[in-house]
């Protein structure tokens, strides 16, 4: 028993294996998906199951990018910075309404990309309630002054 003790390291010294830290490592054990013991009140693992881990999690972000990589040539994303060219927002603006839902957009690592056709839509969409909302102020002011 004392054998089979000695082969579990504790989830701090986990982290000299790894690029993670100790509360990541807990929260991966508590899901399942890193292989570890509770050993009294301390998550245990063995340098191995670390080590399968991370080959696992490198694995799945290779083949994640890759991915990615491929759809991103294949649907002619653009950033957002040459998104600006085809309206007249800037970038952060952009990116504040993708982040909101309101333009469609993919997040390609830490980058907002986009469809010029997607951009379009967006502009086609805002004039479109920009011009509804113009149509009821006159509305509006027609009845306020007995124009009608």
């Amino acid at each position: 028993m004392k054998r089979e003790k000695e082969n579990y390291i504790s989830l701090q010294e986990a982290t000299k294996y790894c690029n993670y830290s100790q509360e990541y490592l807990s929260l991966r054990a508590r899901q399942g998906k890193l292989e570890a013991i509770k050993l009294d009140r301390n998550w245990m693992t063995k340098r191995e199951w670390v080590e399968k881990y991370m080959a696992k999690t490198e694995e799945y972000n290779n083949s994640l990018e890759a991915l990615k990589a491929k759809n991103f040539e294949k649907e002619n994303y653009i950033s957002l910075q040459e998104a600006t060219k085809y309206c007249n927002y800037s970038q952060e603006y952009l990116s504040l309404r993708a982040r909101q839902g309101k333009l469609e957009a993919i997040k390609l690592g830490r980058n907002w990309m986009t469809k010029r056709e997607w951009v379009e839509k967006y502009m086609a969409k805002t004039e479109e309630y920009n011009n509804s909302l113009e149509a009821l102020k006159a509305k509006n002011f027609e009845k306020e002054n007995n124009i009608i």
